[in-house]
């Protein structure tokens, strides 16, 4: 009989037969001998390149930020998303005047965990010219949409939204953050686990 599992980068190939006999790792228990081989092997996931870190003093301006993202497309802006409703761009140190995308309208109650959470940027986003943000509205539902940035790629179209997710409605932690995997390219979703009264909510 054979049976394979990988663990933390190893492959673990673990062999039973009746009266196998080898030279280490050997059990004998009623003629049944367990070899166990364990060896390295390759992984699937590729190099990741991790970004050098530096320093800096804090940017100011900004209402309730919630979350920090840069799209990887090689302009070096950072995108700071508020609880409000809106997403402000840092250019070069600078922070714009004009919001990236502003939802307030869309957004409910900024109490808690609720209002704006985040923003995900997709893999090749300077060619897809499209992302995705997490938000709740005045009804307590979580929603998950794709937007489409304008002509101007420092603005977002905010009337091109389009809902990929609903959920809820929950009476709070709506939680965790939007992120790709940086492996497979997948959309996540971090949500939050109820309250002390509705611990099950989520």
């Amino acid at each position: 009989m054979f049976s394979s599992r990988t663990t933390a980068g190893l492959f673990i190939n673990t062999y039973v037969r009746a009266s196998l006999i080898l030279p280490s790792c050997v059990v004998k228990s009623a003629q049944i001998a367990i070899g166990c081989l364990v060896f390295l092997g390759r992984t699937h996931a590729e190099a990741q390149t991790w970004p050098q870190i530096s320093f800096s003093k804090p940017t100011p301006g900004f209402t309730h930020p919630t979350h920090l993202a840069s799209p990887w497309d090689g302009s070096g802006r950072l995108f700071v998303v508020e609880q409000g409703g809106r997403v402000r761009i840092i250019k070069n140190g600078v922070l714009l005047s004009a919001p990236f995308l502003d939802i307030t309208t869309r957004v409910g109650s900024t109490g808690g965990g609720t209002g704006l959470v985040s923003i995900a940027f997709p893999p090749s986003y300077a060619t897809k010219g499209h992302f995705y943000v997490n938000y709740t509205t005045s009804s307590r539902y979580l929603i998950v949409a794709r937007y489409a940035i304008s002509s101007n790629p420092d603005i977002a179209d905010a009337n091109s939204e389009q809902i990929v997710l609903t959920d809820g409605p929950y009476p709070g932690h709506y939680g965790g953050e939007l992120a790709f995997g940086p492996l497979d390219g997948y959309l996540y979703l971090g949500i939050g686990t109820g309250t002390a009264t509705m611990p099950d909510a989520l």
